[in-house]
């Protein structure tokens, strides 16, 4: 059986470490391995292309082995390249450690398939177009075409299309695209579409480049919340899965498990009606400390794909609708260094967050306005900073359209693409799996380290299950023969 895994960043690498898990010596099986940037096993965003030193991951350094069996691998082979004191469990290093933490992960997974000698070849090109032949797969790169039985899409985060102007001051995709927000100039007025924590890295970044008139722009015009302390793993509170099938009940779970450990019902950070300046010096004290409410909505992690899946389909257009930045702002808070970054610029005026984001004038001269509620603000630079968009029909990959024109690829309303969350299967059944952004609509939770590893093995599983059965398929002929 051949096997072509189509991206060798996060989710690709993972799904190759549970495929040699699973393999043993001399089995029949061989694999395409396609990736086109240079740093192997990092992608987006993790890869030294799409980073800048001042981009943190926003999880501590306990949380985020990709090995669900071994939760603090990776706190371990930090300890191994750099001195005791400079990390802990508690840490939050560089986006980048994370990135040659994967890439040593994907040569460990390549000695070992030279170890059971397993044929494999990296294709260090991008695949444009997959076409069905019966039971197999043709792949077209830019210089041959490959034909295999299965094909695992793990593309990554994909660019957004140009939508909002086509200015050339308009930066659509800003960790693409680092070199052009780099050379914008210092005395620039630059906007950036968003307030999450795409928008909080840019905004840093611009900062340290000597930029003094930023400004964010979202509905909201809400920052994230700020990451509390940790608490110990022993002391990590059980969190049962919610009964019932509705937001409500999700969220009635959440304050019925605050209420028993004593803790507030609900957080009025984003209902102060403070300034998000006064907000995040708030934020920041409370911080200090461990946050119930933080913690239990990460321990949800476990059972949150599940119940996603249950929920109806109103439930679910009513979350994206009218909830999920809500969500991402509670769930993924920004690191406490990057909320001191942050709180320092809103102090000193180099950073301003407006909500009420309406949209873009671009001007003859090669000005921008952004309109917000009842404000115009003029800017020189603006930067998309709203992450890959949710509906695929927004996302510029050639491989993606031609999926969907040749009808192999589906749009799940939900966000995405059409998959079975039990086999990651594109819909209707084939022999294509996706992982990753491109899962979002049906599995929900798709970007934490952990559930890429758990998603991998899955599709991992089923491939070899797949194998298993072709060669059952090969071996009948010749019983019957006898």
């Amino acid at each position: 059986m051949r096997i072509a895994i189509i991206g060798l960043g996060c989710s690709g690498t993972l799904v190759l470490r549970s495929l040699v898990d699973f393999l043993q010596e001399d089995d029949p099986i061989e694999l395409l391995l396609f990736e086109s940037e240079t740093q192997l096993g990092a992608g987006l965003p993790y890869g030294r292309v799409f980073n800048h030193d001042s981009f943190l991951l926003n999880m501590q350094t306990s949380t985020l082995g990709a090995d669900p069996r071994r939760p603090r691998e990776f706190v371990e082979w930090l300890a191994g390249r750099a001195p005791s004191s400079e990390i802990d469990s508690s840490s939050y290093v560089e986006r980048t450690r994370m990135g040659d933490y994967l890439a040593h992960l994907l040569q460990k997974s390549l000695a070992s398939l030279q170890r059971l000698r397993i044929r494999y070849e990296i294709v260090r090109e991008e695949v444009g177009d997959i076409h069905v032949r019966g039971k197999e797969y043709s792949l077209f790169s830019g210089t041959q075409t490959y034909t295999v039985d299965r094909v695992i899409l793990a593309v990554g985060h994909l660019k957004k299309r140009e939508r909002i102007t086509r200015s050339p001051r308009y930066i659509a995709n800003p960790y693409h695209d680092l070199a052009r927000v780099q050379a914008i100039p210092v005395n620039a007025r630059v906007g950036v579409i968003g307030t999450k924590l795409t928008a909080v890295d840019i905004a840093i970044l611009l900062r340290s480049r000597g930029i003094g008139q930023i400004a964010l722009f979202s509905g909201s015009g809400r920052l994230p919340l700020i990451r509390g302390v940790r608490p110990a793993e022993q002391q990590l509170p059980a969190v049962p899965k919610p009964e019932g099938r509705s937001l409500r009940a999700f969220v009635r779970s959440i304050r019925q498990q605050l209420a028993a450990h004593g803790a507030p019902a609900e957080y009025s950070g984003f209902m102060s009606g403070l300034s998000e300046a006064a907000r995040i010096e708030r934020e920041l004290e409370q911080a200090q400390s461990s946050r119930l409410w933080h913690t239990l909505l990460d321990e949800s992690k476990e059972f949150i794909d599940d119940y996603w899946q249950k929920l109806s389909a109103f439930h679910k257009r009513l979350f994206l609708r009218k909830y999920q930045g809500l969500w991402m702002s509670y769930r993924h808070p920004m690191p406490p260094a990057n909320a001191r970054k942050i709180a320092a610029m809103l102090r000193d005026g180099s950073l301003q967050v407006h909500g009420g984001y309406r949209g873009v004038t671009e001007h003859a001269d090669g000005t921008l306005t952004v309109q917000v509620r009842d404000t115009a603000i003029e800017l020189d630079y603006l930067i998309d900073a709203s992450g890959t968009p949710a509906d695929v029909r927004d996302i510029d990959s050639r491989l993606l359209h031609n999926l969907m024109r040749a009808g192999i690829v589906s749009r799940c309303e939900f966000g995405g693409i059409e998959v079975d969350p039990a086999t990651h299967r594109l819909r209707p059944s084939s022999g294509i799996y996706a992982i990753g952004h491109l899962t979002r609509g049906r599995l929900f939770y798709v970007s934490a380290l952990e559930r890429l590893a758990l998603h991998a093995s899955v599709i991992a599983g089923d491939v070899l299950l797949a194998m298993e059965t072709q060669a059952q398929e090969l071996q009948q002929p010749i019983a019957e023969i006898a």
